[in-house]
């Protein structure tokens, strides 16, 4: 079972202190993890984006070839936040992109900002984007 707490009081934090005293008994061992909130990217945020990726997807050809919002999605994702990569019983490789969805407001602005001078770059002019505040 997990439980995550956003605490903002020291009550919060002696209630998460409770609920692991009660648990251990049971579990025998707890993993703890204490760090600074930062807010999830916002949803003009993650308007912008898929302005941005459609803008793209409209008037970028790679070798004669159009691709869609959500290939250029895996891509950026790929290519700015990295990959994991599982081994299968096989031994072929399995990559995958590492996912945006976690990324504060401020690491999804500035993985926006290399997309935005990625496309740039390649002469893309984006002329629909949403303001983010």
């Amino acid at each position: 079972m997990k439980y995550e707490v956003i605490a903002t009081t020291t009550a919060d934090l002696e209630g998460l202190v409770a609920h692991g005293n009660q648990m251990l008994p049971h579990a025998k061992k707890l993993y703890a993890k204490v760090e600074p909130f930062s807010d999830k990217r916002r949803d003009q945020q993650n308007r912008r984006y898929w302005a941005m990726l459609r803008e793209v997807e409209e008037k970028l050809t790679v070798q004669g070839e159009q691709y869609g919002t959500g290939t250029w999605h895996e891509y950026f994702k790929g290519t700015f936040l990295g990959w994991t990569e599982t081994v299968m019983p096989d031994g072929r490789i399995f990559a995958q992109p590492i996912s945006s969805a976690r990324l504060t407001v401020k690491d999804f602005a500035t993985y926006m900002e290399k997309v935005e001078a990625w496309a740039v770059s390649l002469g893309v002019v984006f002329t629909d984007l949403p303001e983010v505040a």
